[in-house]
């Protein structure tokens, strides 16, 4: 049995016409021309075009007993020939296996298949991760403090100085971990949960409501959108720049929710929406001119240009329990796209209503979490690790579809080490995925001077989304003032601050993950069609997966599920240029890996507010899967001290991992993010003056009068 998976992955998902979800893509793959019958794009071909068939029976192996040299000896690898392939592709393309990882307490084999195009010259060639199961489980003893880092990224590279193509990647493991406040008195993490030291504070206690599973559900699809960016990119082939332009189109979804807004004082029907998404979504919006992070000349001679926007919802919705990903319509989009080319070429045509730039705006980006926090010891801990685990990956093309640049790249390990170590000379900076949109929206009921009929037409559409997600802001705002919200401190900021992993530590009086226990998590994912699994289209779904009418949401979150050590075991992200390490803690959570597309969703609790922003999960473990999301805020600045071991070495190597205090929406609170740089509150005032709009307020939005 093969799992077509990786560990744990920003998702990455191709429609039939090569349609993005979760911003994940590989541009090459985009409305290019027809190759002849007997050529092949291997930069089309993903783990679901790949077939391994066993050639002998490996109950009885160990998951580490297969290397390169005997693979072909218990497994063969094939191409799926498809009903239109009049070649059997297999014909055009060789085959080579590495970066095998096993997992023998599972009976799982990870590894890398490198897919080449047969006599192309540079050669051309494209990596996917596959997985096999079934093999012998093997029964590991460990120590009580001893834990294995989780399988959560493409990390740890061989303990190196140089990057290099060897066949096996060592996965960094995490021994006796010691957490403690103070870097010199380490104490292991507790797994278990002292009831004398835990409040129990009931609804009555907290005077706080517990919304019902379906009111939840609501809230987060009112303010909650599918977002989608079109892009255009002309670039040369890297390895013959004699050869003319290309233009390469993409369009590349995520989902959105409404964080923040502004009317116009000249025309109550004239809004600026600022929007939350992941900055791994945020990645796909490319503006020739950009407030945050913009793209110099300097540093790309063609740049691309994102020239069309999408907003979109399922409608008619059912928040109740859902039986399957198909329980909800499609994506009804609202579209700004004055291409028509791209528009005819685009897979979500038929579900769009057209609009003018009167009525919808590109967005533009406002904040990004990006090196917003000084945080020096973390920079002298981690740089090198960081700028070493970098240029493995990328020397090796296993970050291609995180940077849409990517393209212009060459593919020979040579070069690509030459532009891993300009990257690396910028810097490898720290992220959380977290980034703030801003776009404009004019939602008159009155056809507005010189516009089309049919844009008139799909406004009404677009009025009607706005309008929920303003409204239930408005409610968020009136909830979070009710008496009894102990996880705020701010309550005119209706977002969770105090976040629930920082509980135990400095606020027993607050509500704790314990007494939270659950994240609602809703969004737009690609879901397959019917009968046709390379066709999808996005969808409205839950968290709550279950074929019972009468199912209610299980506890799916608990403090044995934050993961501290993300400055080891995260992803690196590109964003505009430059790339980042992920940094702080994330949350797994239980039963909640909604597939791509989702990325950017907000995380709410049953008390009806937003605590968490959802930004992946683990593929290939069906509904039942295991989500990640990041909080708002950390709280409490968090220090742990651990020993790695790499690969065969015997000789750990000691980290100390510090967390700053910081506040994604608010960090303008020195006394309690001393060391934070940068906020949504904080680029605010420097975002409404270089956007110069006189139709909206320069110094006050929704949640902030003087920013």
């Amino acid at each position: 049995m093969v799992r077509k998976t990786t560990w744990l992955k920003l998702f990455c998902l191709l429609s039939g016409l090569s349609v993005i979800s979760s911003s994940c893509f590989n541009p090459e793959s985009f409305f290019t021309s027809k190759k002849n019958a007997d050529d092949i794009n291997v930069n089309n071909i993903t783990s679901n075009d790949l077939a391994v068939n066993d050639k002998l029976n490996h109950k009885d192996l160990l998951a580490s007993n297969i290397t390169s040299s005997n693979f072909s000896k218990y497994f063969g690898l094939k191409l799926i020939q498809k009903a239109d392939e009049k070649i059997d592709p297999n014909d055009l393309v060789n085959f080579k296996v590495g970066g095998f990882s096993a997992d023998d307490s599972n009976g799982i084999l990870s590894f890398i298949v490198t897919v080449e195009r047969k006599n192309s010259s540079p050669i051309e060639f494209k990596q996917v991760s596959l997985e096999i199961n079934g093999f012998l489980k093997k029964k590991i003893e460990r120590e009580p403090s001893q834990e294995s880092s989780s399988p959560n990224s493409e990390t740890g590279e061989p303990n190196d100085s140089q990057a290099s193509n060897n066949e096996h990647t060592d996965q960094p493991v995490i021994i006796h971990p010691g957490e403690s406040t103070t870097e010199t008195e380490p104490t292991p993490p507790s797994t278990t949960v002292d009831k004398d030291k835990q409040p129990e504070p009931s609804s009555s206690s907290t005077k706080l409501k517990i919304f019902s599973d379906q009111e939840i559900y609501k809230k987060i699809y009112d303010r909650s959108f599918s977002i989608g960016f079109y892009t255009r990119h002309w670039l040369r082939d890297p390895s013959d720049p004699n050869l003319p332009y290309k233009q390469l189109l993409y369009l590349s979804n995520g989902t959105g929710w409404l964080l923040d807004y502004q009317i116009s004082p000249q025309n109550p029907d004239l809004y600026r929406l600022f929007i939350a998404t992941n900055l791994h979504v945020a990645e796909g919006l490319w503006n020739r001119d950009d407030y945050d992070h913009p793209v110099l000349d300097s540093d790309i001679r063609l740049k691309p240009d994102t020239i069309g926007f999408s907003l979109g919802k399922s409608e008619q919705v059912n928040f109740g329990p859902q039986d399957s990903r198909f329980s909800n319509s499609s994506v009804k989009y609202v579209t700004y796209l004055s291409n028509n080319l791209f528009f005819n070429s685009s897979p979500n045509r038929s579900s769009a209503l057209r609009v003018n730039n009167q009525r919808l705006s590109i967005p533009e980006t406002v904040f990004t979490a990006v090196d917003f926090v000084n945080d020096q010891q973390t920079k002298n801990e981690f740089s090198d690790y960081w700028a070493q685990q970098f240029k493995g990956q990328f020397v090796n093309n296993r970050l291609g579809d995180k940077n849409l640049l990517n393209s212009s790249f060459p593919k020979d390990p040579q070069s690509r080490m030459k532009i891993a170590d300009g990257y690396i000379n910028k810097g490898i900076g720290l992220y959380k995925d977290f980034a703030v949109l801003s776009f404009v929206v004019n939602i008159s009921q009155k056809r507005l001077t010189n516009e089309p009929v049919r844009s008139f037409s799909s406004a009404q559409t677009l009025r009607k989304y706005v309008l929920e997600a303003v409204n239930e802001l408005n409610e968020s705002s009136k909830i979070a003032k009710l008496p009894g919200q102990l996880n705020l401190t701010n309550q005119d900021v209706p977002y969770v601050d105090l976040d629930y992993p920082s509980v135990e530590a400095n606020h027993p009086n607050a509500l704790s993950i314990q007494e939270i226990d659950k994240a609602y998590i809703a969004g737009y994912p690609g879901v397959g069609q019917p009968g046709n699994s390379r066709a999808f289209s996005n969808r409205w779904v839950q968290n709550n997966l279950n074929p019972n009418p009468n199912y209610q949401l299980e506890p799916n979150i608990k403090a044995e599920l934050v993961d501290r050590y993300q400055d080891l075991t995260g992803l690196i992200q590109s964003y505009h240029n430059k790339y980042y390490h992920q940094y702080g803690i994330t949350q797994a959570v239980l039963r909640s890996s909604l597939k791509p597309g989702s990325s950017g969703s907000v995380v709410y609790s049953k008390y009806g507010l937003p605590f968490g922003i959802f930004w992946g999960g683990y593929s290939g473990r069906g509904d039942d899967g295991t989500g990640v999301f990041d909080y708002l805020a950390n709280d409490t600045r968090k220090q742990v001290t651990v020993n790695v071991r790499f690969g065969s070495s015997r000789t750990p190597r000691q980290f100390k991992i510090n967390i700053e205090p910081y506040n994604l929406i608010d960090g303008t609170n020195k006394e309690k993010y001393p060391n934070q740089t940068n906020s949504y509150r904080q680029a605010l005032p420097g975002y409404l003056e270089w956007a110069d709009d006189n139709r909206f307020s320069k110094d006050s939005t929704f949640l902030f009068s003087h920013p």
